[in-house]
């Protein structure tokens, strides 16, 4: 093919050739292609169907009531309700102020029996209680077992100096099998919120201690105010290989809460008498 004719004397035409045009894709490449697109668009299917149904399932989940009630390790049914990681229930800031302090104050003289070991050694055992060793217990530094496994639920900075002053007031023949002590809590009043996490109530109660043999007992008020806060609660059960203070640590913790400090209640102001 002949693009130009020069007709000038003296230039000689060129000839060039134009090569033929040549697909862009060979058929093989085009079927490659075609399913690469195919496989695309069902992977986008398959994807848009499964946010579909995670859309509609989530929502069934927001709809549906929260569960009020589960199952414990050991086959008992409890009633649970949602609360905050730092929220506490006002009953269960009482039930747990009942109930640690009791284990304080409360002495029997002998030990709990363990429910792990044969109903035939389940006899009652004189209570040896703890000795307490370092520079800040002097005197009687003895206090019972349940009030060592109890004390694990007092804020650490408040632990030592509340143990020492417990055990100015344990009786020594309480170690003898010889004392008693019953703590009688008149009255609990509700948690007052002192700020997130963080509450105030007052207790006022009466530490009973008899002697063997004695039926009428002495009378000390235990009038305080209790502190305490919200702290980490342990997410999951103790292996079986657990020690025994690991046991006591972990019961004493599981509730979530943490006294940090027993103060004096004052007592109310009494009226002025009026004059006649």
């Amino acid at each position: 093919m002949q693009l130009f004719n020069f007709k000038k004397k003296g230039i000689i035409p060129t000839r060039v050739k134009i090569p033929k045009a040549q697909p862009l894709l060979r058929a093989s490449s085009n079927n490659i292609l075609t399913l690469f697109v195919l496989a695309t668009l069902g992977l986008q299917g398959l994807l848009f169907l499964q946010t579909t149904f995670n859309t509609i399932w989530i929502a069934k989940l927001a709809r549906r009531p929260a569960p009020t009630l589960v199952e414990l390790l050991d086959g008992r049914s409890i009633q649970v309700g949602a609360v905050a990681s730092e929220e506490r229930s006002a009953l269960a800031i009482q039930n747990f102020v009942s109930q640690i302090a009791t284990l304080l104050f409360s002495t029997t003289g002998t030990l709990e029996s363990d429910s792990r070991s044969p109903k035939n050694s389940r006899q009652p055992k004189l209570d040896p209680g703890v000795a307490l060793q370092g520079r800040v217990f002097r005197g009687n530094n003895k206090v019972t077992t349940a009030a060592w496994s109890a004390s694990f639920a007092l804020s650490e900075e408040f632990r030592s100096t509340f143990l020492s002053e417990l055990a100015d007031i344990t009786p020594p023949g309480v170690f003898r099998g010889t004392n008693q002590t019953v703590l009688v809590i008149n009255y609990l009043s509700e948690p007052e919120p002192i700020e997130t996490g963080k509450w105030k109530l007052k207790m006022i109660a009466n530490l009973y201690t008899f002697q063997q043999g004695e039926r009428l007992g002495q009378a000390m008020p235990i009038n305080k105010t209790i502190y305490l806060k919200a702290v980490y609660m342990i997410p999951q059960a103790l292996a079986e290989t657990a020690t025994e203070i690991q046991r006591v640590i972990y019961k004493a913790r599981a509730a979530g809460l943490e006294i940090y400090r027993f103060g004096d209640l004052s007592p109310s102001p009494q009226p002025s008498p009026k004059k006649q």
